[in-house]
């Protein structure tokens, strides 16, 4: 064997320290855009509702929101979720303020039943989602 060869395949390489710190870097960059792009807003309706029974429950809500409410067909409810239907508005109106709002009374579509009657809970309704990137342009544009 050749002396030089010898030398070429054993020879200390320099190791570039640029090409080090762009590879790095473009991982970090790669790891970023994918939890950007993978990340969501969730935007909610929240509220109280008491329970009528197992699968019935009311709630007071805003008249400006009560298309939010109609709208919409999943509710979350202590960490569980439930589908619902509208079963009724009240025609009568309950004014606190310069504020008005209706009774709506909703029907839990589900299997399981929940044993709390009689009591308060925190709802949520899911009014749609979007990434970190569309939800920062919205809100850019005033959206």
């Amino acid at each position: 064997m050749e002396i030089n060869i010898y030398e070429k395949l054993f020879d200390r390489r320099n190791i570039s320290l640029k090409r080090m710190l762009v590879v790095v870097f473009a991982f970090i960059g790669l790891i970023a855009l994918i939890m950007i792009f993978n990340n969501n807003f969730y935007d909610y309706y929240n509220g109280k509702a008491i329970f009528e029974n197992s699968n019935k429950i009311n709630t007071l809500v805003y008249i400006d929101d009560l298309e939010k409410i109609v709208k919409n067909k999943e509710i979350m409810i202590g960490g569980t979720t439930f589908s619902y239907k509208v079963d009724s508005i009240d025609s009568d109106n309950f004014i606190s303020g310069n504020n008005i709002f209706k009774m709506v009374h909703l029907s839990l579509e589900s299997d399981k039943s929940i044993s709390i009657e009689n009591n308060y809970v925190s709802y949520y309704i899911v009014l749609g989602h979007d990434n970190i990137v569309n939800y920062f342009l919205k809100k850019l544009k005033g959206g």
